[in-house]
């Protein structure tokens, strides 16, 4: 079957996008802004590439929706601190995650407002963060 991109709307696209790669890594990313503020958001478009260097790598796209015209806090965060942690999302933290996907203020910590348990704030060599723990503290 041949697909030509550009007959294709936005929303189709990014349906047959999501489709072609399963199952499909969610990356739970944590950032904090400059103010000291917790930023918690999920990413489908999360993959990683060679091992050396070892590169995570995560798509952030424009605002929709009540976003649009705006970054994404998490772009934001990153781009101010150059610092982020990327959490796997396993089984018992998928109803989490898909609670976390919600638009916050910026001003509110994610963490508390989605009752996340995490582990204490830790420093992993080169990037301060909070890391999401489950039930067993994994």
């Amino acid at each position: 079957m041949l697909i030509d991109p550009a007959r294709l709307s936005e929303k189709e696209l990014y349906k047959l996008l999501i489709g072609s790669v399963v199952p499909r890594p969610i990356a739970w990313v944590s950032t904090k802004s400059k103010e000291g503020i917790f930023n918690l958001s999920p990413f489908s478009f999360f993959n990683v590439a060679p091992t050396k260097p070892s590169i995570f790598s995560i798509s952030i796209s424009p605002g929709t929706r009540e976003r649009e015209g705006n970054v994404k806090g998490t772009l934001k965060n990153i781009r101010d601190t150059k610092e982020f942690v990327i959490n796997i999302v396993n089984a018992s933290l998928a109803e989490a995650m898909k609670i976390s996907a919600e638009n916050l203020p910026p001003e509110m910590d994610e963490f508390q407002k989605k009752r996340c348990n995490t582990s204490r704030k830790y420093k992993c060599g080169f990037a301060t963060g909070k890391r999401i723990t489950n039930q067993y503290g994994m």
